[in-house]
């Protein structure tokens, strides 16, 4: 059985909690003088004491221990007035000591907090500790996986070893519901701003990003180690890119959930609320109103749920592509006709509410799925020639039909030449026919280029048989 992410959010409450790692710019590492410059040749910014070797001893660094200390009272935490390090031993090989010297259960700054507003709601974060330790080196394994499985080799860079790093660690932050990936967002990009006010840590962003490490997508949004990313990678990307609360949705939302497929250049995406953010290379669309039922989580990218999506794109697309979509959605099982008609009777003033009702009203999700241009030919002269709308391929005697006009017990084959040249072709069409005729149901079998270069004759001739 296969649980996806939607069952679990379903069934169960996200609680969620965050450990947010600081890398502080001091100018020498935690516990000796060793430079820290970024991007330093491999194993340059070295010493006995961060190597661990036998008989060297460690010496707090004290504008480490001011930095956190003013991260603690920015959190409205409390301050230790004597605190303790503490060896956690583990064995790894950038960490030459096989230790890390870090704070365990005594740590300088503890029980604070942080406010963060999403959508109008202030949630509070509660901080648990804030505490000071050295990082660990950098492994770098050499293969075509770019892993330690696989790998043909690794080198280790320890210029990293022992530079300050503060690890802030929040409470459990509960009742948030399905806004908890939103307010993780809004919590470190609060916690972000703090940081870069205090100046207690340089932009590691910037340094990576100047290295090849991370590289740009958008404003604040970063793809790592490499800039090809896929769909749903810049569908991510896109929501990110805006402010908290924002969803894929129309267009993009329709490509997701596998109910329209789309070439369009911009990604689009609804925000909540007055305003709306210009993000280059994205169509940003503002909602007065996201209800809680209007949003949720598809392959980890917030999304406005299938109705929600139908409903935005029955404001800008042609009745006959609404309908494909709609064809699409009943196929892929990801909504029902008595969802589309209670969302779009309450978005009364919605641009798509009237014409989503309209389509609804004449058409059944699910009849008229085609899987070529003939076959959509077909359906536009039949709306044009006011002929009823015919099931679409649809099975009779067990055999699939291109088009049943039920209560005339008639039947339309859109033949192309591509398919039905040969002499197999033509004996296996007359040989449906023979089993049609048995059943009671009429045949008629136009061409793609009948159909293409005279439609009134074809829809003369569909209408006389229907008398």
């Amino acid at each position: 059985m296969t649980v996806t992410v939607e069952d679990v959010v379903t069934r169960y409450e996200p609680v969620i909690g965050l450990e947010t790692h600081v890398e502080l710019s001091t100018a020498s590492k935690m516990f000796c003088s060793c430079a820290t410059t970024f991007g330093a040749e491999p194993n340059t910014q070295i010493c006995p004491v961060c190597l661990g070797l036998p008989g060297s001893l460690p010496v707090a660094n004290a504008a480490a221990i001011e930095s956190t200390i003013r991260i603690g009272l920015a959190l409205n935490c409390s301050i230790a007035t004597w605190c303790r390090f503490a060896r956690k031993n583990y064995f790894y090989p950038d960490m030459p000591k096989n230790f890390q010297i870090s704070q365990y259960d005594e740590p300088l700054c503890v029980d604070g907090y942080l406010d963060v507003e999403v959508s109008g709601r202030s949630y509070r974060i509660g901080i648990e500790r804030v505490h000071l330790e050295e990082d660990t080196g950098k492994n770098t394994h050499v293969g075509q996986s770019g892993r330690i499985h696989g790998a043909d080799y690794s080198l280790i860079d320890y210029n990293r070893a022992g530079i300050p790093l503060v690890e802030i660690v929040t409470k459990p932050v509960p009742d948030t519901g399905s806004a908890a990936p939103e307010v993780a967002r809004g919590y470190v990009t609060e916690l972000r701003d703090i940081l870069r006010t205090l100046g207690v840590s340089d932009s590691a962003i910037g340094r990576r990003a100047a290295s090849g490490r991370l590289h740009r997508v958008h404003r604040s949004v970063y793809a790592v180690g490499h800039t090809v990313l896929g769909a749903h990678g810049r569908w991510l990307a896109a929501v990110l890119a805006c402010r908290p609360g924002a969803v894929l949705s129309h267009s993009s939302a329709g490509a997701l959930w596998d109910i329209r497929s789309t070439a369009a250049g911009r990604i689009d995406v609804t925000v909540p609320g007055a305003g709306r953010p210009a993000v280059p290379g994205l169509r940003v669309h503002r909602a007065r109103e996201l209800r809680a039922g209007d949003v949720t989580t598809h392959r980890a990218i917030p999304v406005t749920s299938p109705a929600r999506t139908i409903l935005d794109l029955a404001a800008t697309l042609p009745e006959r592509a609404l309908e494909k979509v709609l064809d699409r959605a009943e196929r892929a099982e990801v909504t029902d006709r008595r969802a589309l008609l209670a969302i779009a009777a309450a978005s009364n003033g919605h641009r798509g509410s009237a014409r989503l009702l309209r389509v609804l009203s004449e058409h059944v999700p699910g009849t008229t799925v085609t899987r070529s241009e003939l076959e959509e030919r077909m359906l536009l002269l039949c709306r044009a020639h006011g002929l009823p709308r015919p099931l679409v391929n649809h099975h009779v005697e067990g055999i699939e039909v291109d088009f049943v006009f039920r209560r005339a017990r008639l039947l339309v084959e859109a033949d192309s030449w591509r398919y039905h040249r040969d002499r197999d072709a033509f004996e296996r069409d007359r040989e449906r026919d023979a089993i049609f005729a048995r059943a009671g149901y009429r045949v008629l079998r136009f061409t793609d280029r009948q159909m293409r270069s005279d439609p009134h004759a074809v829809a003369a001739t569909i209408a006389a048989l229907m008398r």
